[in-house]
């Protein structure tokens, strides 16, 4: 509980500070957090960017199967790996040098294969793994896809609508530390399960 007074705590100094910055500034490009519960509302009912519900699932459905094919091929190569140590020494080079390239080189190669539908931000999420996956559809959507949750964020940025860019940026940071909370809780049940 403790913990939990702490961030509590450390949000709220947070969110004061950007609040004092915000205002200091000019508020065509600075938007301070007091006007992210109404950009988010303007956001869900304006007909100035694209309709948000449908391309949240469609954000969604890319991340759960990036996620699974992650999952799925990291645990199959992990274990080939960790089995073989003779396999694991000779592929331990290449594996952490591919892993040393920054994510954001792979995208226009993965978009040159698979194209600018989902099958490119689904490619690159599966390339990242779980908590980037989160993220990496998103650079995906906003480096040159024509929907998602992404797109729609890019889309605002492009009307210079900073208010609503700013609360679909925090609505994404908000849906990582939920996602983020999620593991965590999954984490510690399997840990007392396995004892």
């Amino acid at each position: 509980m403790r913990i939990w007074l702490w961030r509590l705590g450390l949000l709220l100094i947070a969110l004061t500070l950007w609040e004092a910055v915000a205002s200091m500034l000019n508020p065509i490009l600075y938007v301070g957090p007091s006007r992210l519960p109404g950009a988010l509302a303007r956001v869900l009912a304006t007909r100035d960017l694209p309709p948000l519900a449908g391309h949240v699932w469609l954000t969604m459905g890319e991340i759960a199967v990036a996620y699974v094919l992650a999952v799925a091929g990291g645990l199959w190569v992990g274990f080939l790996l960790g089995l073989r140590h003779t396999v694991g020494r000779i592929y331990e080079p290449l594996l952490a040098t591919l892993y040393a390239v920054p994510s954001v080189v792979w995208y226009p190669s993965l978009m040159l294969c698979f194209g600018l539908g989902p099958a490119s931000k689904i490619a690159f999420g599966f390339f990242l793994g779980f908590f980037p996956v989160t993220l990496a559809v998103l650079v995906g959507e906003l480096l040159g896809a024509r929907a998602g949750l992404g797109y729609v964020i890019n889309y605002a940025y492009g009307l210079m609508m900073t208010a609503e860019y700013a609360a679909l940026v925090v609505l994404v940071a908000a849906a990582v530390l939920l996602l983020d909370g999620a593991g965590a809780l999954i984490e510690a049940r399997v840990k007392r399960w396995a004892g």
